[in-house]
């Protein structure tokens, strides 16, 4: 989030969303919207990579890609950087470090980012951004937090109270994230009033932490005062069995997440031996070949996916059916002669040669 979209935000640049990841989207979102930069995990870069129609997409805008979550295999980080032209920079990073914290090489020189005009006159047409100060933004939060701790801990152990601050602090968090949610949107939204709701939302939610936090240990306190290491041992432990339950869990919720990880290799031999068939997998609604399994001669089903597979509209498809069926003598005779000869008579009629 903060190496791609708050750089996006900062630079009040230009992101299409993908709901879906799917290859095929993807590649024409590039060519429609002569996207420079794409961010992503491993297993997206893998599916773009071994995209039976990647050849078929102008994706020359690329000029950067940002990898992340786990690491990049070798041949799928240099296979991509070979077929698309675009630099892939390999990020780690962790909570603790506001975002990427290692790269894996410099993509351009002093972490400039040259970002295309906007429609608009939105941006320059070479806007540099420096990461000090799109990273800056995560300072204005982290610093607002630790400020907003200090100033609540101390004020709740003055008036003895922790549910009001822990209220208001959720309350806060709440105004500042969707203030913030509004303003992202916003053209016009400048770096300050960002900021802002940086602080504000940081404010919420150390205000709401501390007070908790201490509401915590006074329970445990309250139980048995011998109890408190132990009591907060096992919520550090706790958060840490959740957090390692998720991750596991993860693959089983959502089986795509290592499909192409585990199995790259058999995807890649069925891309390459069966192209035909994959293309009308990446291309066809599921719910038409969902309609086409049910029942194979349904001709409504048939001509959506031919629709879909040609780009033309279903009416027409469905123009070519209903005349296929209607002149079939006529179709057999014109597939049986020569596309030369055809030529020849649909220019002179009267060509006694051809004819």
């Amino acid at each position: 989030m903060n190496s791609i979209m708050n750089c996006a935000i900062l630079a009040r640049g230009l992101m299409t969303l993908v709901p879906r990841f799917d290859p095929a989207v993807v590649l024409q979102v590039i060519q429609r919207d002569r996207a420079n930069v794409f961010g992503g995990v491993p297993t997206m870069y893998s599916a773009l990579l071994n995209h039976p129609d990647r050849a078929e997409f102008d994706t020359s805008s690329l000029t950067l890609c940002i990898s992340g979550k786990s690491a990049l295999p070798v041949e799928v980080l240099r296979g991509f950087d070979e077929a698309f032209g675009a630099k892939v920079l390999e990020g780690y990073g962790m909570s603790e470090t506001t975002g990427m914290a290692t790269a894996r090489d410099q993509p351009v020189p002093d972490g400039v980012l040259h970002l295309r005009r906007v429609p608009g006159g939105l941006l320059r047409d070479c806007l540099r951004l420096l990461r000090g100060k799109a990273n800056s933004l995560a300072n204005w939060y982290w610093i607002a937090a630790a400020i907003a701790i200090a100033v609540v801990g101390f004020a709740s152990d003055r008036v003895l109270v922790r549910k009001p601050f822990m209220i208001a602090g959720a309350l806060i968090s709440l105004v500042g994230l969707g203030l913030f949610a509004t303003a992202a949107t916003n053209p016009s939204t400048g770096y300050y009033r960002l900021a802002f709701y940086f602080v504000l939302i940081a404010v919420g939610v150390g205000m709401a932490y501390v007070a908790w936090m201490a509401g915590f240990t006074e329970t445990v306190e309250a139980h048995n005062p011998a109890a408190t290491a132990t009591g907060l041992a096992i919520y550090g432990w706790t958060v840490r069995t959740v957090v390692f339950l998720a991750l596991i869990l993860l693959p089983v919720v959502v089986p795509a997440t290592t499909t192409l990880a585990d199995k790259g290799a058999r995807v890649s031999s069925i891309v390459a031996t069966y192209p035909k068939q994959v293309k009308v997998l990446n291309t066809v609604d599921p719910a038409t070949l969902g309609a086409l399994t049910a029942n194979a001669s349904n001709t409504a089903a048939q001509a959506k996916a031919v629709s879909e597979l040609s780009g033309l509209p279903v009416t027409d498809v469905a123009k070519v059916v209903i005349l296929g069926g209607r002149y079939i003598k006529e179709l057999a005779t014109a597939g049986a002669v020569d596309p030369a000869t055809l030529t020849a008579l649909s220019t002179n009629p009267t060509n006694q040669a051809a004819g």
